[in-house]
């Protein structure tokens, strides 16, 4: 899933670089401005030009580098949290139905889940019985798993 979500913005990213609006950095203010995605029933005013540029091209920088920022520990950090705040931005501002919360949600693949069940064990004595019922659950599965694998290994 993580490599699926890296193609994804690559692909994106580069396809945008061929496209002129992109490049000369008005992809942004166009589709801010079009009617059938705009959010809001108002013209972008003239004092928001820069950022809109300023978007344009931070959305194809990030688009291009989040495969090789992901891959890094360092650095997925840095990229998820940009991808947050573009897509965020992207749903202040255009209607794409769910597609901007899709993608942050498909930001839960690159989390460390040994992290996320240290922090939420952390957190309160409610979500640490639940992460002590799910680890149970799943080292039960995963023996019952075990068990039937060796099963199989004998008959051959």
């Amino acid at each position: 899933l993580r490599f699926q979500i890296a193609v994804i913005y690559l692909s994106s990213g580069l396809w945008k670089v061929l496209e002129p609006v992109w490049r000369d950095g008005t992809a942004v203010y166009y589709a801010a401005s079009n009617n059938v995605f705009h959010r809001f029933p108002f013209p972008i005013p003239s004092w928001a030009d820069w950022l809109l540029v300023t978007a344009t091209y931070v959305t194809v920088v990030w688009e291009l580098a989040f495969a090789i920022m992901v891959m890094h520990r360092r650095t997925r950090t840095l990229a998820l949290a940009m991808g947050v705040l573009i897509h965020a931005a992207m749903w202040a501002i255009l209607e794409l139905g769910p597609f901007s919360w899709l993608m942050i949600a498909s930001y839960l693949a690159f989390l460390d889940p040994y992290a996320v069940a240290r922090y939420y064990t952390s957190s309160t004595p409610v979500l640490r019985r639940c992460a002590r019922t799910a680890s149970a659950a799943s080292s039960g599965v995963i023996r019952t798993v075990s068990s039937l694998s060796s099963g199989f290994s004998g008959a051959s």
